[in-house]
């Protein structure tokens, strides 16, 4: 079953901080309001939509096994740059912000959109917001798999150009970017997703490097 991902195009804004001390994301799995505006996490404004979005998974029995498997696996995906996935919002100004929850209709988006990602190829201004609409999607739809695309649209929103590499870990808007199991960053050569914005008229990139010159290394 494959997913539409939406990217839009608006403001946004980089995950910097002290390059000695990891940055955060955090991830958000409640109900949340999300208004529309200048992108900021600190503010739960969305250059994308405005929406009230239903807590993950609310009346699962496994919901709370479910989300720690996913932050797991996120945290995995992440382990060697200096990124920390995060469920307490940071006190810091500068963070971004993953919400799995929702679906789309609670956004005013079509049934099989998957996610919202903005670009901003400059990876200019603080405080992206990345949607992945968690209750749109099937039951078998595992953890890693979630992880994966939360990840992707991670580095969709610092200006990265998605790939079109099923399992990539920066596979967003491509036509191969369904997860099938948890994610790994490719190296040099690995395909452009068709008519991405921030390519630069590249047609591959490596991807381990691309997120290792936001996140550097550990």
């Amino acid at each position: 079953m494959r997913f539409a991902w939406l990217a839009v195009v608006g403001c946004g804004g980089t995950a910097t901080g002290d390059p000695g001390v990891p940055q955060q994301v955090y991830v958000h799995f409640e109900g949340l309001t999300i208004q529309q505006g200048a992108e900021d996490a600190t503010t739960n404004t969305s250059s994308a939509f405005a929406g009230i979005l239903t807590r993950y998974r609310d009346a699962a029995a496994d919901r709370e096994t479910r989300i720690a498997d996913t932050l797991a696996a996120m945290s995995a995906i992440v382990e060697p740059f200096r990124l920390d996935v995060v469920t307490t919002r940071p006190e810091v100004g500068r963070y971004d912000m993953i919400v799995i929850a929702g679906s789309p209709a609670e956004a005013g988006m079509p049934a099989g959109q998957g996610g919202v990602a903005a670009i901003d190829c400059e990876n200019a201004v603080p405080n992206k917001v990345v949607v992945i609409f968690g209750n749109g999607f099937p039951d078998g739809f595992l953890p890693d798999q979630m992880a994966s695309l939360a990840i992707a649209g991670l580095g969709t929103s610092q200006g990265i150009a998605s790939t079109n590499v099923v399992d990539d870990c920066l596979c967003w808007s491509g036509t191969a970017c369904t997860p099938t199991a948890r994610c790994a960053f490719g190296g040099a050569g690995t395909v452009v997703a068709g008519g991405d914005p921030c390519a630069g008229g590249e047609t591959a990139i490596d991807p381990a490097a691309e997120f290792a010159a936001v996140y550097p290394r550990r």
